[in-house]
C-alpha cells in the first residue's frame, strides 16, 4: 500500500523518519542530490517532484506502530514505551493510545521469534478459575494435545471477571499465538472483535452457540439442568433444590433447564 502526502515547507516533523528539524541524517534519501540536512530557517526538500513524499506501508496491510502513533497524535517511541512499560507515561496520554490500539485494532508482537514468523508456538489457554475440578480436567486433556508438538501451553485466570478477560485475550494476542482456546461464549463485545481479529484458530469450549467467533466445542448447560432435575424426578423425588455458585450464563443455562424439568413433572 502506498500513501502519498504533501510536503510543507514549514512541516517540523519528518514524516519518514520523524526526526525534528535540525536533526535530519546527512545521508538521508528522502533528501535530493546536493540538499543540506534540515536546520533552522531551511526549507525541507522534497521526496519527490511536486512536492509529494511516497511512503510505502511496511508489512503486509496490517496497522503498524506508525499507524497507531498517527492516530494518537504521538511519536512511535512513545506508543511503543506506553504499550511496554505503560508506568512510564501518564494516564491520559495512554488512554490516548490505548483507544488509537483498540480503533486500529493493532496488535504489537511482543515475541522476538515471532518477529520473523508472524507466528509462536504459544497456545494460550483463558479458564475462569484453576480450583475447580472440571477446569483442571480441561487443562490435563490440552497439555495432554500438545506433548507430542512444539507447542507450548499459556494459562490465564479470568477469575469469572468479563474485563479481566478482555485484558488477558489482548494480551495474549499481543504474543501473535498459534492458537487461543477461551472457555465459554460470553466475551465482552471488545473481546469478541479482538477475537474475530485474531490471525490464528480460535476455540471456545464448555458451551454450544450457533454464533462461534471461529470453532466451538462444548455441550448445553441448560439441557445438562434439565436432565439432572429429571434423573431426580424419575427416582421418585419430589423436593429438589437446586445449588449453583458464579450466576453466569452457563449456571444460569442450567438453572432454567432444571426449573423446565420441574415444571414440566408438576413441581414448579
Amino acid at each position: 500500500m502506498v500513501e502519498i502526502r504533501p510536503v510543507a515547507e514549514d512541516d517540523a516533523l519528518c514524516r519518514v523518519y520523524r526526526c525534528w528539524r535540525g536533526m535530519c541524517p546527512a545521508e538521508c534519501r528522502f533528501l535530493e542530490p546536493g540538499a543540506r540536512p534540515w536546520a533552522n530557517g531551511s526549507q525541507r526538500s522534497a521526496a519527490v517532484s511536486g512536492g509529494l513524499m511516497v511512503r510505502k506501508r511496511r508489512g503486509n496491510g496490517r496497522p503498524t506502530i506508525a499507524d497507531v502513533a498517527e492516530r494518537a497524535g504521538v511519536g512511535k517511541i512513545t506508543v511503543s514505551r506506553a504499550l511496554r512499560n505503560p508506568a512510564q507515561v501518564s494516564e491520559s496520554l495512554r488512554r490516548v493510545i490505548d483507544d488509537a490500539v483498540r480503533a486500529l485494532n493493532y496488535s504489537p508482537n511482543l515475541n522476538a521469534r515471532a518477529l520473523a514468523s508472524a507466528r509462536n508456538d504459544l497456545v494460550g489457554v483463558l479458564v475462569p478459575a484453576l480450583t475447580a475440578n472440571i477446569f483442571t480436567d480441561v487443562l490435563r486433556g490440552i497439555y495432554d494435545g500438545v506433548e507430542e508438538s512444539n507447542l507450548r501451553v499459556e494459562i490465564a485466570n479470568t477469575r469469572y471477571d468479563s474485563g479481566l478477560e478482555e485484558k488477558r485475550i489482548i494480551e495474549m494476542l499481543r504474543h501473535k499465538p498459534a492458537g487461543l482456546i477461551v472457555s465459554g461464549i460470553d466475551q465482552t463485545p471488545a473481546a469478541r472483535r479482538a477475537l474475530e481479529a485474531a490471525e490464528c484458530p480460535v476455540v471456545q469450549i464448555m458451551d454450544l452457540t450457533d454464533d462461534p467467533v471461529d470453532r466451538v466445542i462444548g455441550f448445553s448447560h441448560k439441557e445438562g439442568g434439565r436432565r439432572m432435575t429429571q434423573h431426580l424426578v424419575d427416582a421418585g423425588y419430589r423436593r429438589i433444590a437446586f445449588l449453583g455458585g458464579y450466576l453466569n450464563d452457563r449456571s444460569s443455562g442450567r438453572l432454567h433447564g432444571h426449573r423446565e424439568a420441574l415444571e414440566a413433572a408438576g413441581l414448579y
